[in-house]
């Protein structure tokens, strides 16, 4: 652990599992100095060895030395949990340093506009995955659409991080947790919202899993089920005519189904501790949920046995516990990612417009990216990589318009997707 701050041209906050892919970038492909704030500074160096121990250091980000740090760099990258993106960003504002994250731009980095653009700082949020490289496939095609007089009335955008086909195994769920879990255990709580034959579609928790979308990526089928609210990014992509306007998650198919199954038990519930402490078996626990409630029926009998399999292992209820507690400790046993398991990222958006001529037409692009191991996953690689190539425009000063932004500016999303098709195979027709 280094105590004395080096100056370097990035700072990295965080180096979780999307950090993979943008510390290689640099290691790889850049004399861009680099210097790594995290707790498992020891794991990063085993994860990469070329890396100078002197450029990590191994503290909280509450730690005072983190001032010394942002002030001794050029561009500050978040890659923290995003509640904590703030108060990086607003130490940016004060060092005057740029500022980047692959989380949502929340209306509080919003506010920061003002303060960015008379310090000519550029704030890049978004530039990951999802959000992210949807941005930015997305805009090319929209745009190139728009500038042949085409005139578009759907959108469709899916995306989803599933697991290889061959590391999935006896599992009926064909689902690992690749990510975060407990975003998992949660998905869909906020409902959905888009927008359909022009009428705007609201969805609330108990409906967001049914009647799931049917989609096919490289000849393969898929289903997807709609992500939170679509209709912000009918103005942020400039498509007020349009008709149908869907963001959504890819699963396997029939796990809608089951999943809705599942939480309709109460499974997934997370507002009513137990209040008590109470020692039982898997099996016992799910059968108070299960057994009892005839809603467990919509779980085919594959998935239904696959949660009971080694049922008789210990749970502790705790009285702060919720269900969706229990299920997440149950469930990070039975889709755990192993060492050698591959992960696999699928992205696909679909576009309908009529061109100058009245004729209807389709646009697609889309792809499949397989990652290598537990560390070397598809997911850090599509979340990282967009993430550093922005990092790099903006050192290099092809970026250097001062503000807020998403990468939905021409300038950004061509410069990264000419780069990202060097790495990733993306499919357009």
């Amino acid at each position: 652990m280094n105590l004395n701050p080096i100056t370097s041209d990035i700072l990295l906050i965080g180096a979780g599992k999307s950090s993979f892919s943008f510390i290689d970038y640099f290691l790889n492909h850049n004399t861009l100095k680099i210097n790594i704030v995290a707790e498992n500074a020891k794991d990063i160096l085993q994860l990469h060895p070329r890396l100078n121990s002197n450029s990590i250091f191994n503290f909280s980000v509450q730690n005072s030395r983190l001032n010394d740090l942002i002030s001794t760099s050029k561009i500050v990258v978040s890659l923290l949990p995003p509640h904590l993106h703030q108060a990086i960003a607003e130490k940016c504002i004060y060092y005057k340093k740029h500022f980047a994250t692959a989380s949502y731009c929340s209306p509080q980095l919003k506010s920061l506009e003002n303060q960015a653009k008379s310090q000519n700082l550029v704030f890049m949020t978004e530039c990951g995955l999802d959000p992210g490289i949807d941005h930015i496939m997305s805009m090319k095609m929209i745009n190139e659409i728009h500038q042949k007089g085409g005139k578009i009335h759907s959108y469709y955008s899916f995306c989803g991080g599933l697991v290889a086909e061959e590391s999935v195994r006896n599992n009926p769920w064909g689902y690992k947790f690749t990510w975060n879990p407990a975003n998992v255990i949660h998905a869909g709580k906020e409902g959905a919202k888009y927008l359909e034959n022009e009428i705007e579609i609201e969805k609330k928790y108990t409906e967001v899993f049914q009647k799931p979308i049917k989609l096919e990526i490289e000849t393969k089928n898929y289903e997807a089920y709609p992500n939170r609210n679509s209709l912000p990014y009918i103005d942020l992509y400039q498509l007020k005519s349009v008709k149908n306007f869907i963001r959504g998650t890819i699963r396997n198919q029939d796990f809608c189904e089951n999943w809705q199954a599942i939480l309709q038990t109460g499974l997934t519930d997370d507002t009513n501790p137990f209040g008590v402490f109470k020692t039982l078996s898997q099996k016992e626990f799910l059968d108070s949920y299960l057994l009892k409630k005839t809603d467990y029926q919509g779980i085919k009998n594959s998935h239904f046995e696959f949660l009971y399999q080694n049922s008789d292992q210990e749970i502790t209820l705790k009285p702060e516990k919720t269900a969706s507690d229990i299920l997440l400790e149950i469930l990070q046993k039975k889709w755990y990612f192993e060492e050698t398991d591959k992960d696999l990222v699928l992205m696909k958006h679909s576009i309908s417009f009529r061109n100058e001529e009245n004729e209807e037409i389709i646009c697609e692009a889309s792809f499949s990216e397989k990652g290598i191991n537990q560390h070397q996953t598809a997911m850090a690689k599509t979340v990282g990589l967009p993430l550093a190539i922005v990092v790099e425009m903006i050192l290099q000063n092809k970026f250097c318009l001062p503000g807020v932004w998403l990468p939905t500016h021409p300038i950004v999303y061509e410069e990264v997707l000419k780069k990202l098709k060097n790495q990733i195979k993306i499919v357009e027709k």
